[in-house]
């Protein structure tokens, strides 16, 4: 009885030990420092973003971002954040800067690498950018087919031009002064382009992409397993059904989901799972059980399909 006492408690002190390994022991980056691959120190900068770059460093899992407007002894902070990636773009007002880089984990953090530069008014018309404000990022969405584009103004321009376009083709192109525009779109992938222009001059497009899908997708047909069908000898079922997907960058991307109950009722939901790219799955199930199933098609538009039918089988 002692014997077993004594290799029973060195069993939990090693698994202790283990999971303390684990959990504790991080990599040391108290001496270390994150390289900094752009800007340059010093560099100077036209516009008013700023890409920032640098290295992973081993063993960190995030980053802590700082700046400074002048310098750091100012204490004028005008960004803090902590993240994953090992760069960042970032808008700032013109003028000069100082920024860091420290690398961290669960207990330890980098020295700081830091390094200046300066944001200058863009002196070539054509160089500077319209900045899309709505829509802020691409959109996918079933919801209407008027929007209303926002920019920032551009210093210098006095125009600026919106083209609409659908298969390589300009399907519209519209011209306004104000930095607000609306506009219809047709279902599908429409291109929305802007630039600025002057009397000589004109900007780069800034675009976004707009996917009206307001079609709802197919409903799935079950294949298998068959209605009332009884499975015996195995605890795995394969689940099949219809349509398989297909790739468009013109419509919203569709995703199922399955919903799988332990009876013919619906009453106990056994699983629900999103599968994306396949119509079909396995899983084990309990044996000596009645399960009752139904496959429904959505798309990241918002629409959806009718729920398939409702399917019944048994595992003996």
């Amino acid at each position: 009885m002692v014997r077993m006492y004594y290799l029973v408690s060195i069993v939990l002190f090693l698994t202790l030990l283990v999971s303390c390994e684990e959990v504790f022991f991080e990599t040391d980056l108290s001496e270390n420092h994150v390289n900094i691959l752009s800007p340059a120190n010093n560099a100077e900068i036209e516009g008013t973003n700023v890409s920032l770059y640098w290295e992973s460093l081993e063993g960190a899992t995030s980053y802590q971002i700082e700046i400074a407007r002048g310098s750091f002894s100012s204490g004028n902070y005008v960004f803090s954040e902590e993240m994953e990636e090992s760069s960042i773009e970032i808008e700032l007002p013109l003028g000069d800067y100082e920024w860091s880089v420290r690398g961290r984990n669960s207990q330890y953090i980098s020295l700081a690498q830091t390094a200046q530069f300066t944001l200058v008014d863009v002196t070539e018309f054509s160089n500077r950018q319209v900045r899309i404000i709505n829509p802020n990022t691409d959109v996918i969405s079933n919801v209407t087919a008027t929007i209303e584009l926002l920019w920032n103004s551009v210093e210098k321009a006095n125009l600026y031009r919106i083209q609409i376009e659908r298969d390589d083709i300009i399907e519209n192109e519209y011209t306004t002064q104000d930095t607000i525009y609306s506009i219809n779109l047709n279902e599908g992938l429409s291109i929305i382009k802007i630039r600025a222009e002057n009397e000589s001059q004109n900007t780069i497009y800034t675009r976004r992409e707009y996917i009206l899908d307001q079609t709802d997708p197919e409903t799935p047909v079950l294949r298998f397993p068959e209605d009332n069908q009884s499975i015996t000898n195995t605890e795995e079922v394969e689940f099949v059904w219809e349509p398989d997907f297909e790739d468009s960058n013109t419509t919203a991307p569709e995703f199922d989901s399955i919903y799988l109950f332990y009876d013919e009722g619906l009453d106990r939901l056994y699983l629900k799972e999103e599968i994306a790219q396949s119509n079909e799955i396995t899983y084990e199930l309990e044996i000596d059980s009645t399960y009752s199933w139904f496959v429904r098609r959505f798309d990241r538009a918002g629409n959806a399909s009718d729920s398939s039918e409702i399917r019944q089988f048994r595992i003996n």
